[in-house]
């Protein structure tokens, strides 16, 4: 059986760096603090927009609501029919063409631009 000498000029280790282990340790603890507080912010801002999303969801099916009856309103108003019942409801009153009088302004009573 042959034996092999490895030498120890053939290996080669990698430096690694040499680092305090408190400094590690507080870097590490600065990280995780750093990291808990982005997720903290982070959640609130998702409650947030959870919030003003159902905010708005609520105003729009209010909004919509208030629309469809605007139309419904709009639909009995506009047809022929009640048309005479809501002039006479808001004390409209039907005028003769000939009875109306219009207003005379003369030009020399207008301001005028130069």
């Amino acid at each position: 059986m042959k034996g092999y000498i490895i030498s120890q000029e053939i290996l080669v280790f990698p430096k690694f760096l040499k680092i305090n282990l408190k400094s590690f340790l507080v870097f590490n603890l600065l990280l995780a603090w750093l990291l808990f507080t982005l997720y903290i912010v982070q959640a609130g801002l998702f409650t947030q927009q959870i919030y003003l999303q159902k905010e708005y969801q609520k105003e729009i099916s209010q909004l919509s609501k208030e629309n469809e009856i605007l139309e419904i309103e709009f639909a009995k108003s506009s047809s022929l029919s009640h048309i005479e019942n809501y002039f006479q409801e808001n004390s409209f009153v039907k005028t003769n063409p000939n009875r109306v009088k219009y207003i005379q302004i003369f030009e020399d009573s207008l301001a005028t631009n130069k």
